[in-house]
């Protein structure tokens, strides 16, 4: 009795870290998806450009942000994709997760590329890509369940180089 209680706890845990993972509007970018309002990486139409910081104590789980690839060290040329994973973690108050409402990359601490969400998710682009090794960020916009308050949060720098 005691193999299946465990066994049982593991599962559970298992599939709450997947859901935390997989939670919100959207996932690991990659997916399809129609093109979002945020074409092929026009940072001009950025609504959310003006968003704070998000404050780990406003969440029960918090909001994060990844990058998958390329990672730190990959030589990468030509045309290259981002391939990145975000949640929009559990507000005080909350239900459950809020929304995941965009994502935008930065180079070198300079905005690249952005993706609205609201069409799907699929891996940002990165705009003319320089040789040599950038610092590359991932900034995700998120909002509580019912959408009246927002942040972003950003994830730990990779630094791949263009050859």
């Amino acid at each position: 009795m005691t193999a299946k209680r465990y066994a049982y706890a593991i599962v559970l845990t298992l599939s709450l870290l997947l859901l935390g993972t997989i939670s919100a509007d959207a996932a690991r970018g990659g997916g399809g998806g129609a093109k979002g309002k945020g074409g092929q990486g026009g940072q001009s139409t950025n609504p959310y450009a003006t968003l704070p910081v998000c404050l780990l104590t406003d969440f029960l789980q918090p909001p994060g942000a990844r990058i998958w690839s390329p990672l730190t060290g990959d030589a990468v040329s030509g045309s290259t994709s981002v391939v990145w994973g975000a949640n929009s973690g559990i507000w005080v108050g909350d239900p459950t997760y809020g929304a995941l409402l965009a994502v935008q990359l930065f180079v070198d601490a300079q905005p690249n590329s952005y993706l609205d969400l609201s069409g799907g998710t699929r891996p940002l682009p990165w705009n003319s890509p320089s040789p040599g090794q950038h610092a590359l960020t991932l900034r995700a916009y998120v909002s509580d369940f019912n959408r009246t308050t927002a942040c972003y949060v950003e994830s730990e720098p990779e630094y791949p180089v263009v050859q």
